[in-house]
């Protein structure tokens, strides 16, 4: 497991090198949510799609940033959208980083902290993916957080 993780992470440096962008940008910022299917017509990648639609605001209340990967290709989406980052952008030397790489669905969240908190090889539901984050000790914060300042502005 532990050598399957580190395969996983080089191929995200390497598909965030391209952007000019490294994972420790995100760290401590953002949660990722990588979406890998072996086609843009697969029907798991296309249901993953559907269970996260119209979910913009909760994603961007948990400061997620959805990374699809089919191939050799990928694309990167804000919430709040960003027009230049949800464009599909070519993985070059993508590596033999996994044996699998583009053969099977799979959904891997990633926390602020930079671990993988999840993999799924079948479709996370929004309310899954949204418990599981409302559980991690730092939604809690950020959640109490909000409470806080919500309440001084009344």
């Amino acid at each position: 497991m532990k050598k399957w993780i580190q395969m996983i992470l080089i191929g995200l440096l390497s598909i965030f090198s391209l952007q000019g962008q490294e994972l420790e940008e995100y760290k401590w910022k953002n949660r990722i949510l990588i979406i890998e299917s072996p086609s843009i017509s697969n029907t798991e990648y296309k249901d993953q799609l559907e269970a996260l639609a119209n979910s913009k605001q909760e994603l961007e209340d948990r400061k997620l940033i959805l990374i699809e990967i089919i191939e050799n290709e990928f694309r990167t989406t804000h919430f709040p959208p960003d027009p230049n980052s949800e464009t599909w952008k070519s993985i070059e030397n993508r590596g033999d980083h996994s044996k699998s790489k583009g053969k099977e669905f799979k959904v891997i969240l990633i926390g602020l902290d930079g671990g993988i908190k999840l993999e799924k090889k079948e479709i996370l539901k929004k309310e899954e993916l949204f418990g599981l984050i409302d559980g991690m000790p730092m939604r809690k914060s950020e959640i109490k957080n909000k409470a806080k300042r919500n309440d001084k502005g009344n």
